[in-house]
């Protein structure tokens, strides 16, 4: 499963939706049988990269993609 575009309203962070959120994501493939779930973020997006971290991804990598 591949976890694309996940997001909180400004007004809403701070609340514990985004970590909700990806529980229920985590949980939604766990139940299907899949057997991951994958994500990317940018480097600049820190706090996202925390939250996925504290419930249990890890980094595999770096890209660099080249835009033209």
């Amino acid at each position: 499963l591949e976890l694309k575009r996940m997001s909180v309203s400004r007004e809403q962070r701070g609340r514990g939706l985004a970590r909700a959120l990806c529980r229920e994501v985590l949980s939604f493939a766990r139940a299907r049988g899949c057997s991951a779930v994958v994500l990317s973020t940018s480097m600049v997006q820190v706090a996202a990269q925390r939250l996925y971290e504290g419930e249990g991804f890890r980094r595999v990598g770096t890209s660099y993609p080249s835009l033209l």
